[in-house]
């Protein structure tokens, strides 16, 4: 099952498995990169990673994967997270629109670990997103986070300014769409 394209609310601990080749020997597995984050628990600042996949290329971030640190940063178990009280989606959605701006597409898979009550793990899909820059705030501070490699850092004055010029392309692309969808010298399909 690829996670970057299927649908994350029939996941299964089987499916996040394959898609990790937990069975596999470690060098087969996908490492922590451009395009995956692995989180052992619930980091306050998760959201930052979802705002800096949306600044680049996009990517899944997983809670509840245990890593091996070294070398590769693979994935070595799913012992999930303990989540108290409530919706587990509804939390992670509520934390993300709340500390990510402007709103980036994502969608959040939630995996309950069999046998035991509030645990899962969580997988958040965020597409590159279409209306960058996407800031992160926490408390008294924001940032505008870019992913390169497997790190979160803050972008530079030149990487926010590539942010907003793919911005104003993709608006103007946009913009063309919809013109030639009302283009009267163009046959009606």
């Amino acid at each position: 099952m690829n996670l970057f394209t299927a649908d994350l609310n029939a996941l299964s601990i089987a499916d996040l498995e394959d898609f990790l080749a937990i069975k596999s020997a470690e060098e087969q597995r996908p490492a922590e990169g451009v395009k995956i984050d692995y989180k052992l628990k619930e980091p306050s600042d998760f959201p930052e990673t979802v705002a800096a996949f949306a600044n680049t290329a996009g990517g899944l971030v997983f809670i509840g994967v245990e890593s091996k640190k070294l070398k590769h940063n693979v994935p070595i178990a799913l012992p999930g997270e303990t989540f108290v009280g409530g919706d587990i989606r509804a939390r992670i959605t509520g934390k993300i629109i709340s500390q990510v701006t402007p709103r980036p597409e994502f969608s959040v898979g939630v995996v309950p670990v069999a046998g035991r009550p509030g645990v899962a793990v969580v997988v958040v899909r965020v597409p590159e997103g279409r209306w960058p820059p996407y800031e992160f705030s926490e408390t008294n501070r924001t940032r505008i986070p870019v992913r390169i490699e497997d790190t979160v850092r803050q972008a530079t004055l030149r990487e926010i300014e590539q942010l907003f010029s793919k911005r104003e392309s993709q608006s103007q692309t946009a913009s063309e769409r919809i013109a030639g969808a009302f283009d009267e010298t163009k046959p009606f399909n």
